[in-house]
């Protein structure tokens, strides 16, 4: 059997998400080629042609697809927005091989993206692969659903332990979650702990560097997942969230899961959860006094293996 994983070149989840799959697929034996451009090309097959340029452009590609006839599975790895983009899959499909997208969530588990999709788009793909089981509400659609989680192993772990100042880090700001940011970087300034932002853009080894700085992640608005999340506490940093929607696919709970309010007591103690101001800087005093990056390390990796190894 041969796999070819299809995902995008630009550093961000979902070609996090293709190389921890390649090595899951090469620790069971299964050969398989990542194509880092394999979407972009696939858009460009299903541009019109008009002008020379496209129109050679669309002739390498046509090679190119022939040449994708030597696999016996394609997964696609990228975000939920690929299944407005009809004409990609069906493109991918001409090749009469199975199919599969390997995303973070289930879509057909989420009523905002069941809202926003084109009917019958959850019929794109053959099966769906996922990093948590927990869903939004009972999830709809005929296709199998497998959770097969994250792999982190194809990335080296850092740590922060041997950090001599206990550091916070920032999220990107969000637009209309200022009010909780402010409250974080108040608790922040009035125990003076060391702060540091995300901004711009990073590959994967920049942004390991600053995971490594951190012993405090702040979570900055309710996530689909958060693969910084796993990497966070695998590096050994806490991950501080004022409720638990916003990391509600971190549960550790094990089985398919339909979120409502889940209880504190569903996450391990790797999680942070405040409800005011004053209990935020309890906890982070606390921590501060007692934080050791093994611990969170181990917790990580006994509470929720299927979240670093797969």
């Amino acid at each position: 059997m041969k796999v070819a994983i299809i995902t995008r070149e630009n550093y961000r989840s979902p070609r996090f998400l293709a190389e921890g799959l390649s090595n899951m697929l090469n620790k069971i034996g299964i050969i398989n080629d990542v194509h880092y451009r394999g979407i972009e090309q696939l858009e460009l097959a299903c541009t019109k042609k008009s002008g020379l340029k496209l129109a050679a452009k669309a002739t390498v590609t046509k090679f190119l697809l022939n040449s994708w006839k030597q696999y016996d599975l394609f997964i696609v790895s990228d975000t939920v927005g690929i299944l407005a983009q009809e004409k990609i899959i069906i493109t991918l499909r001409q090749l009469n091989k199975p199919v599969a997208l390997y995303e973070v969530f289930y879509p057909g588990g989420a009523q905002y993206w069941l809202d926003r999709l084109p009917p019958c788009s959850l019929d794109l793909f053959d099966a769906y692969l996922t990093t948590s089981p927990v869903n939004d509400i009972e999830p709809v659609g005929e296709k199998p659903v497998y959770n097969i989680g994250i792999n982190l192993n194809h990335r080296p772990m850092h740590s922060s332990q041997g950090s001599d100042e206990f550091t916070a880090l920032m999220d990107f700001p969000r637009p209309g979650y200022e009010d909780e940011r402010n409250l974080q970087l108040a608790a922040l300034k009035a125990l003076d702990i060391k702060t540091i932002y995300l901004g711009g853009e990073y590959d994967f080894e920049e942004i390991n560097r600053v995971y490594d700085q951190a012993n405090i992640y702040f979570v900055a608005f309710p996530e689909a997942f958060g693969v910084p999340i796993v990497q966070l506490q695998n590096s050994g940093a806490y991950i501080a969230s004022p409720s638990t929607d916003w990391v509600k696919r971190h549960a550790k709970e094990a089985g398919d899961l339909v979120h409502v309010n889940f209880n504190k007591n569903l996450f391990s103690n790797n999680f942070i959860f405040y409800d005011s101001y004053q209990e935020l800087l309890t906890r982070l005093e606390y921590i501060r006094q007692h934080y050791k990056a093994e611990d969170i390390q181990k917790r990580f990796s006994q509470e929720q293996p299927n979240f670093k190894h797969g």
